[in-house]
């Protein structure tokens, strides 16, 4: 009988990501777990079937349809994931999520689960020296395209970007230094708003996920890239020091939201959608 084998999606903008379990049946079939779930809410679906092996390819197709270059990785990986968001859907599953329930009694006997990110299986800690990201280093690890949905909620920028205009329309502050040292400032406070512990904690997994990612594809230098600023969220921010990869992420997410609002405004349409979604057939 073959092995059981498990394939993951990016992780995009929100923290959701693609899964798919395969564990193979006797005497013949597989039993397939496929889904997406998500570091904030959990499970946001997943549906588990037995399939013969010829329907498996028709299933792969649809899940690799969904989740762009998805990579196979090893049934704990996988299991771990899924058992994180089992734990982050503290209201129970969903009815689109309760086929979980089939799969979980198999995976707590069978997996042994991860202590840490994958990518350290790849790339342990003694060999990684201290994070030191630039400015262009932060902009080609953004400027790839598993990264473009990597955008803050509108929502959690409103407040600043109300801010800033209040800024350029007031007449207190007379002089251009004045207007950009307070816009600076508001970001500093978005940016300690938005990225409590808890939040940094997240996006710290988040990129050592997509570092793992980028390994599997091959594309080493963007996950030296994705790891380094995942390990440069545990240098705590300060008056004179703010992550940069954090400000980054406010930066882009401003000029998206703003570029967005204008040809919204120009079009005469309604809100713009939102940069990702999730697809499960």
């Amino acid at each position: 009988m073959a092995d059981p084998s498990a394939f993951l999606g990016p992780i995009d903008g929100t923290g959701s990501r693609g899964v798919l379990l395969i564990l193979p049946q006797i005497p013949k079939g597989v039993e397939v777990g496929m889904g997406a779930v998500s570091d904030e809410l959990g499970f946001i679906q997943f549906f588990v079937g037995t399939y013969s092996k010829k329907q498996l390819q028709e299933v792969k197709k649809i899940f690799f349809s969904s989740f762009d270059r998805a990579v196979e990785t090893p049934i704990s990986h996988a299991a771990t994931l899924l058992e994180r968001a089992y734990s982050k859907s503290k209201e129970g599953l969903n009815e689109l999520s309760r086929g979980y329930l089939q799969l979980r009694p198999w995976i707590l006997e069978n997996v042994s689960l991860l202590e840490q990110s994958a990518i350290y299986d790849f790339i342990p800690t003694d060999s990684i020296s201290e994070p030191s990201l630039t400015t262009s280093q932060i902009e080609k690890l953004f400027s790839h395209e598993l990264m473009k949905t990597w955008i803050i909620d509108p929502d959690k920028l409103k407040p600043l970007m109300e801010d800033i205009q209040r800024v350029k329309e007031s007449r207190i502050l007379v002089s251009d230094a004045q207007k950009t040292d307070q816009i600076n400032e508001a970001k500093r406070k978005t940016i300690s708003e938005v990225y409590s512990e808890g939040k940094r904690l997240l996006m710290k997994g988040r990129l050592e996920e997509m570092a793992y990612f980028f390994f599997k594809l091959e594309e080493e230098e963007m996950a030296g890239l994705s790891l380094a600023a995942a390990r440069s969220l545990d240098e705590r921010d300060s008056p004179l020091f703010v992550n940069p990869f954090l400000e980054a992420m406010v930066e882009r997410s401003l000029s998206f939201h703003m570029q967005a609002a204008r040809e919204t405004q120009e079009s005469g349409g309604g809100a713009a959608d939102s940069p990702s979604k999730i697809i499960i057939p």
